[in-house]
């Protein structure tokens, strides 16, 4: 099955903020995958093709703050992942991933 027959999506994990300071409303990761996100965050959580933020603190998904949109291609998932990376870094979440975000704060400004 090619990439082109996917549906993409983003999805979001709530992760344990212990010991990571001020992380305003929260910390979170955002991804995009083309699997469904309950099968991506079992696979963060089982080291497999994962980001070590969300092995190491994963909690669950939080779809309530992921799109509810679907999307034909990875570029347009990418650019949704990126948009929804900095909409919950602007509401005051501390975010890992979204494209090139290893963490954000709200506080902290693009180079």
């Amino acid at each position: 099955m090619s990439s082109n027959e996917h549906r993409f999506r983003v999805y979001v994990i709530e992760l344990d903020d212990t010991g990571l300071g001020d992380c305003g409303k929260g910390a979170v990761y955002v991804g995009e995958t083309w699997h469904s996100a309950e099968e991506r965050f079992a696979k963060h959580m089982a080291g497999q093709k994962a980001a070590r933020v969300v092995t190491k603190r994963g909690v669950k998904l939080r779809p309530d703050l992921a799109p509810d949109e679907t999307f034909d291609s990875r570029g347009k998932a990418l650019r949704a992942e990126r948009r929804t990376a900095n909409r919950l870094k602007h509401q005051g979440y501390r975010v890992w991933g979204g494209q090139g975000h290893r963490s954000m704060k709200s506080s902290e400004k693009k180079k």
